[in-house]
């Protein structure tokens, strides 16, 4: 099983309730999470080093549609981890 703060079980599961073809910002994360910007981010970039979640350019807002910026979204081992820590 990963080894998995609260935190980033936290930010994993904001993330998979998009799924994996799309991607949340640090605004979505943090409103969905409740954690502040910083945290957010520090546990995005700890879940992509793990190969948890990936980091992506271009998105789209979803609202408009136009270009938005980056964000980060679950990736199938991220889905695996999450199912692993929520049956332990």
């Amino acid at each position: 099983m990963t080894d998995l703060t609260t935190t980033e079980t936290d930010v994993l599961a904001a993330l998979s309730e998009v799924g994996e073809d799309y991607s949340l910002y640090f605004r979505g994360i943090e409103s969905r999470t409740g954690l502040d910007r910083d945290t957010v981010r520090t546990a995005c970039r700890n879940l992509a080093g793990k190969g948890l979640a990936q980091y992506r350019r271009g998105l789209s807002d979803e609202n408009t549609g136009m270009m938005a910026g980056a964000g980060y979204s679950i990736t199938r081992a991220g889905c695996v981890a999450l199912d692993e820590r929520k049956a332990a």
